[in-house]
């Protein structure tokens, strides 16, 4: 990956002794370790993709990253990375995240995964385009609409164990005793919304179609929702190759989720990769009393030699309101950060009665 490094200076300093601190150097000519950077990099795509939908498009992207990182007089570390599409609304760059690091581990806050996600993951995807992520399971975030940045602590590691924790807030409503929002102030005040009517739209009616409603304003309130924690264990397979375990636990403070345990194990072994996670929930039972506890389960093989790779997934994330999903993909490394991939996946009706659904793919990524 082409990364430019751009050391910090100074305003007001000369384009002669900028330049230097931007090659490294000190005032007496000798080079030195600069005390902060920003790293540009960036990656894209382009391609072609069938959706379930039976719908054949091109689809393209192109993003710009920026890495950050300093080291503090007290010797501690601090930096943060940040996408140029996710900094967040007005360009506030609430959409990445930061970091400090010491002795003590890892701080991190903002678009950070939980615990046990960070401990196990998903599977290996198929495709450049991955449509749907249908290699992903289920994991506990928490939140709703104004969902707050979560907070993650990395534990120094012990031996070959990685331990994480992190917790996940949220802004809800709040609401009265019969379920109705309060009203923020008294007497209420309101605001315009907005909305489109799509029958209006349908009926030939575009000038009808936009409407502004009075929408009270309510009284909100930020809670943590979700605890979650994973650890890792990383060894070595006899001189063959590398293997993983790990686990997590997940708690909510939605009243229906009990909890969710997620484990998964991986393995990496001369050219050949797989991957198995399974997670489950305890979930209060029914009216009726039955067992609403729900499972997801998810696993990944791979091939690699060379340029070459073939990959292949089965996820069955259904419980959870999930898709089960089976795909195979093909890449090969074009060199210079590039890679042709393609990828061909089949949906499972959900229902009786119901068609499968396929999507496929098939561009180049590059990471640049």
């Amino acid at each position: 990956m082409r990364k430019v490094l751009l050391a910090t200076t100074a305003l007001g300093m000369s384009a002669g002794v900028a330049f230097a601190q931007d090659m490294g150097m000190a005032d007496d000519g000798m080079m030195m370790e600069p005390a902060s950077s920003v790293t540009v990099s960036g990656d894209g795509r382009m391609g072609i993709i069938s959706t379930k939908d039976e719908e054949l498009k091109f689809s393209s992207r192109v993003r710009v990253k920026f890495a950050l990182a300093a080291t503090l007089d007290n010797g501690l570390s601090a930096g943060g990375d940040i996408r140029a599409d996710n900094a967040g609304s007005g360009m506030s760059g609430t959409g990445g995240k930061i970091f400090l690091s010491g002795p003590f581990g890892t701080l991190s806050m903002g678009h950070v995964d939980p615990g046990a996600k960070a401990a196990v993951g998903h599977v290996a995807s198929v495709g450049y385009v991955n449509q749907g992520d249908p290699n992903e399971i289920t994991y506990i975030r928490g939140g709703t609409d104004g969902e707050e940045p979560a907070l993650l602590y990395t534990l120094p590691k012990l031996g070959p164990v990685q331990v994480y924790a992190s917790v996940g807030m949220h802004t809800s409503v709040i609401k009265d005793s019969e379920g109705n929002p309060v009203p923020a102030n008294d007497p209420p005040e309101y605001t315009h919304t907005l909305n489109t009517k799509l029958s209006e739209i349908n009926a030939g009616n575009v000038d009808d179609a936009v409407t502004s409603d009075l929408v009270k304003k309510t009284q909100t309130e930020i809670s943590a929702d979700t605890l979650s924690i994973g650890a890792k264990a990383d060894m070595e397979i006899g001189g063959l190759g590398t293997a993983w375990i790990g686990g997590g636990f997940e708690a909510s403070t939605n009243e229906a989720q009990d909890g969710q345990i997620v484990l998964g194990a991986g393995a990496s072994v001369s050219g050949f990769t797989g991957t198995i996670v399974a997670g489950m929930q305890g979930r209060d039972a029914g009216e009726d009393g039955a067992n609403n506890d729900v499972e997801q389960f998810a696993v990944s093989a791979g091939y690699s030699a060379g340029q070459m790779g073939v990959t292949v997934f089965y996820t069955d994330d259904k419980d959870y309101g999930g898709d089960e999903a089976l795909g195979a993909g093909f890449n090969w490394k074009l060199g210079g950060g590039a890679e042709l991939k393609a990828g061909f996946t089949n949906w499972p009706a959900k229902t009786e009665g119901a068609e499968d659904h396929q999507t496929a793919d098939l561009g180049v990524t590059f990471a640049f």
